[in-house]
């Protein structure tokens, strides 16, 4: 059954994708600030803003000057840093599979925001964790080969952190 907080947050995030394609040209950047002036965006309990609605349990939130997509919902940030790995023992540079979505897909591990940057690569991957960087509690699991027994290839970039911010939950929407 839908509310009206869902479609409060499915408008919201209709209105900030035309927003953002009618700001492509010709225009300055959108901040996450001038959009929060005409829309409703999602706020902490300290009155922080942490992000503007998009459908289905995700946000937006610009970090430098570039446009992501989180999980979230009242409670907060969902941990769900997903990391592939060259190696079998999750070391080395990690990669986010991101297949070009726009806004591209950041990831929260309970720490930090990270997000594939650069351009989309073919990486081959043996291992990945979950839902943080080992050294930062998350599992590891070793993945071994795919189908046909050929090594396991996905599309993505070199996962990077982007930000380490601290919020309050519970988050509202205003």
């Amino acid at each position: 059954m839908k509310t009206s907080h869902d479609l409060c947050i499915g408008v919201a995030g209709a209105a900030f994708g035309v927003m953002l394609a009618g700001s492509a040209y010709a225009q300055p950047p959108v901040s996450m600030q001038s959009v929060c002036k005409t829309l409703p965006c999602i706020y902490d309990s300290q009155n922080t803003l942490v992000g503007v609605p998009w459908p289905l349990e995700l946000l937006t939130r610009q970090i430098s000057g570039s446009w992501y997509q989180l999980k979230a919902i009242e409670g907060g940030l969902i941990e769900s840093g997903l990391f592939y790995f060259g190696p079998t023992d999750c070391t080395g540079q990690p990669y986010n599979a991101d297949p070009g979505d726009m806004p591209r897909f950041a990831q929260f591990d309970g720490r930090s925001i990270w997000a594939p940057v650069g351009a989309l690569e073919t990486f081959t991957w043996a291992s990945y964790s979950y839902p943080a960087l080992p050294a930062n509690g998350g599992s590891c699991y070793q993945y071994g080969r795919c189908a046909n027994g050929q090594p396991c290839t996905a599309t993505g970039a070199p996962a990077v952190k982007v930000e380490t911010r601290t919020f309050y939950p519970p988050f509202k929407v205003q």
